[in-house]
């Protein structure tokens, strides 16, 4: 159950968004092999002026950000990271060509242990509070 966030500058009407966020979720179906409807997303839009992304010394300027981070379960090599970085960048040429320049991926994964501890802290919060 991977979840992707997905952070972009305002701006783009909902079919600009929708094909942003489609893409990605087949990327992230076809190379992790997950299925079809496990499908956790945010979609989070902000002024332009409240995303910085500079140059960074790669030659080029950015234009348009899109920021996606996926949270998974610790596990995939580094090869199947590439190979999903290089799917998202392609779904994306495909649907959106500013956001493929502009896309910024990050692979975050958590263990099991991690996953827990929120939810037994939520679980004893709830139980205080009653």
């Amino acid at each position: 159950m991977p979840l992707l966030r997905i952070d972009l500058a305002e701006g783009r009407d909902r079919e600009q968004i929708r094909s942003i966020v489609d893409a990605t979720h087949r990327a992230v179906v076809s190379v992790l092999g997950i299925p079809e409807r496990d499908r956790f997303q945010i979609v989070h839009e902000h002024p332009a002026e409240h995303i910085i992304a500079q140059d960074a010394g790669l030659g080029f300027e950015r234009g348009n950000v899109v920021m996606i981070q996926i949270f998974t379960q610790r596990g995939r090599t580094r090869q199947a990271k590439q190979e999903l970085f290089r799917a998202i960048a392609d779904a994306l040429a495909g649907r959106d060509a500013q956001a493929a320049v502009d896309a910024v991926r990050e692979h975050l994964e958590t263990t099991l242990q991690t996953m827990k501890q929120p939810h037994l802290q939520s679980y004893r919060l709830a139980k205080e509070l009653r």
